[in-house]
């Protein structure tokens, strides 16, 4: 029997198990969604984020298909995804700030006492950062310590 966060997971990335159906019939099994809550430490929105990342990445191989003055246009399958990952991605970040965990790859983790912004890349993890050491941008030009 599926919890209640693995329940919420697959609304919130469109995998609901149909009526009279199984796991079989989604995209993602029992198995992957528990995967998704694990890796995102059971944070739902990030979990999500992921999620519809992972259907994008599948997604971006479709074309879009004109034929008999019929159109499908499989590419928007892909954009949909990808902006469903980042308003997860946002969602989550938001969540997280009320916690002070910086959580996704990218987001701006602290302003040192110098008022630089750093960046901090590839940091998913519970514990709040407490050091950092700056990666230089074109954005942000901040020398290496």
């Amino acid at each position: 029997m599926a919890t209640a966060p693995e329940l919420y997971l697959r609304q919130l990335i469109g995998e609901s198990i149909p009526p009279d159906g199984t796991e079989e019939d989604t995209f993602f099994t029992d198995d992957e969604i528990t995967a998704l809550l694990e890796r995102n430490n059971s944070i739902v929105q990030a979990a999500a984020a992921e999620g519809w990342a992972i259907k994008a990445a599948d997604y971006v191989q479709l074309i879009d298909v004109e034929e008999s003055g019929s159109v499908r246009r499989m590419s928007q399958l892909y954009r949909q995804a990808y902006q469903m990952a980042t308003y997860y991605a946002t969602k989550a970040d938001a969540a997280n700030s009320l916690d002070g965990v910086p959580r996704v790859a990218g987001r701006v983790a602290a302003i040192l006492a110098n008022n630089d912004t750093v960046l901090v890349n590839e940091y998913i993890g519970p514990e709040p950062v407490t050091q950092v050491r700056p990666y230089p941008t074109k954005r942000f030009n901040v020398p290496l310590q």
